[in-house]
Formats: C-alpha cells, sequence, structure tokens
C-alpha cells in the first residue's frame, strides 16, 4: 500500500474543525518537526515557518508523485538550525485510493495550496517527522511571508494554547453529531484579544467576556451537517 504522509499541526489536528476533512482509513501517530509556529490572530489558525535548505521538495496535484518523493528523499534526522525550535502535531498516513486523493484535493483547498500559482499563501513542502517510531518523510503546509498579526508560540503546541471540551448529541440511531468548543488559554488569550481589538474590535471582551470562544462542528458517521447544525444555534 502506498501512503501519502501529512503532518498537521492545526485545524487539521484532532478535536479542531478541519480534522473532519482527513479520510478516516487514515493512521495517526504523534510527532514533531523543526519549525517556528505561530498563531494568526486575524483568522484563529496557526501558522509554520521551517528552515530553507537547497534541497527542499514541494508538493503537486500529483499524489502519486509526491508519494515517490517522500520515497527518493528520505532523511536520517531533523535540521538542525538555532533560529527554529519544534513543532509538534500529528502525522496521518492516507492510503492512495480514488476517494483518499479527493480528500487531499479538498485539503489542500482549504490551505489555500496551489502549485499551479505564484504568490499563494501556504506551500506543501517536504519535511522530516519525528515520530516513536524514528524519521518518517511527510508534507506539511508552510508559510515563507509572515502577516504582521502573529504571535509565537515558544512552546510549538497549538492545542496547549486552548481548553478543549466536546459534546455530542445523538440526532437518530444512525445519526449522531459533535460539536467542539475551544477557548484560548488565560495567559494565551490575553494577547490575541489585545491583538484583535487593536485591529478591528471584532472581539470585545468588555462587551461579551464569552466572545472568544471559538465553535467548530464535525460529523460523525452518517450526519449531513448541513441539515442538523441549525439545530444546535
Amino acid at each position: 500500500m502506498r501512503y501519502f504522509n501529512l503532518f498537521v499541526y492545526g485545524t487539521l489536528m484532532s478535536n479542531f474543525r478541519n480534522n473532519m476533512f482527513i479520510p478516516k482509513c487514515a493512521k495517526k501517530t504523534l510527532g514533531f518537526i523543526t519549525g517556528n509556529l505561530y498563531h494568526y490572530a486575524c483568522g484563529n489558525y496557526p501558522m509554520v515557518q521551517i528552515p530553507k535548505t537547497q534541497d527542499q521538495v514541494t508538493g503537486s496535484f500529483d499524489y502519486l508523485n509526491d508519494y515517490h518523493k517522500q520515497v527518493e528523499n528520505k532523511k536520517d534526522s531533523l535540521p538542525f538550525n538555532l533560529e527554529f525550535g519544534r513543532v509538534y502535531g500529528e502525522l496521518y498516513r492516507i492510503p492512495l485510493l480514488d476517494n483518499t486523493e479527493k480528500s487531499l484535493r479538498e485539503i489542500d483547498r482549504i490551505e489555500r495550496f496551489n502549485p499551479n500559482k505564484n504568490n499563494q499563501l501556504y506551500h506543501r513542502t517536504l519535511v522530516p517527522v519525528q515520530t516513536s517510531n524514528g524519521i518518517v518523510m511527510a508534507w506539511v503546509y508552510s508559510i515563507e511571508q509572515l502577516p504582521k498579526e502573529v504571535v509565537r508560540i515558544l512552546n510549538g503546541d497549538w492545542q496547549s494554547c486552548f481548553n478543549i471540551s466536546i459534546t455530542t448529541k445523538v440526532v437518530s440511531k444512525n445519526k449522531r453529531v459533535s460539536w467542539i468548543k475551544t477557548k484560548h488559554k488565560p495567559e494565551f488569550g490575553q494577547v490575541i484579544d489585545e491583538m484583535d481589538r487593536e485591529m478591528d474590535e471584532k472581539y470585545d471582551d468588555e462587551e461579551d467576556e464569552d466572545e472568544s470562544w471559538k465553535w467548530s462542528f464535525i460529523t460523525k458517521e452518517y450526519c449531513d451537517i448541513n441539515n442538523e447544525i441549525n439545530s444546535f444555534q
């Protein structure tokens, strides 16, 4: 079986809104890469910068070819760079099947990755990932030019910046909806809230102290999220 390896560190991780796009047949393990992690206040999602190398490999829409790049560009260790730390996340090994390739294309779209366009926000780059089973080559969405509305997450773990609660409601015999509520932890949320108010006053804690809550919906089993979402508002 050929596997497309994808390392995720933000909203594609378990317990976050975009994890629903990861194929259920994917195999997950924990790991970390060399890089710097930032939180983008305007969009409430993280960004990663990785060290530039002369042999850097970028992705394409040809996922089978990208699989061969994984095999051909193996590394024995993580790059060492004093300007970069660790970024922690999840490594998904996604089998290359017809339906999973559609999922990969959708993930590329969500991450606004398009190898056919210039000046795109994210690049999909091949990096070594340290796991409990050794080094695995995987693709990661990284950014070259950081926007000014970012704050560095020094511990490299975006998930640790949130308190997460998950609630599940059974809608019918074969339908179940889960929704996730995440809130910035106090020491991190204060920085984000200050940046938000300075930019556009989108979140005003004086009017509603609960505005820092971010809602995300995920589907379970056979649930049609478009039909059920209104019942929870």
